[in-house]
């Protein structure tokens, strides 16, 4: 999150998931956080500048390893809460996992 680099990323990540599931039949919707390495993050920053959507809020550091950062925790369950609730109205059976480092 958000690997969709604008400023309104969250209600974008909000509207492709009410139409996916409003499309898609599931049985197991696993949300996880985006993490980057140095190298992946120095080309993304080389083409969108520093101040982007996604570099803005990239801060934690996994804890096993020192190359790759993450969204905060907060940031992530923030958006995640928003998702499980929207996906459990349209597919009431559906299981919604979290899988965050």
């Amino acid at each position: 999150m958000p690997v969709i680099p604008h400023g309104d990323w969250k209600r974008s990540y909000l509207d492709f998931v009410r139409e996916l599931l409003e499309r898609v039949p599931l049985e197991r919707l696993t949300l996880g956080g985006i993490s980057m390495d140095s190298r992946t993050r120095l080309l993304l920053e080389r083409r969108m500048g520093k101040d982007n959507a996604i570099s803005r809020n990239l801060s934690r550091r996994h804890p096993d390893k020192e190359d790759k950062v993450y969204y905060p925790f907060v940031l992530c369950e923030e958006l995640f809460r928003k998702i499980a609730a929207l996906a459990r109205r349209i597919q009431p059976d559906l299981n919604v996992e979290m899988a965050i480092p």
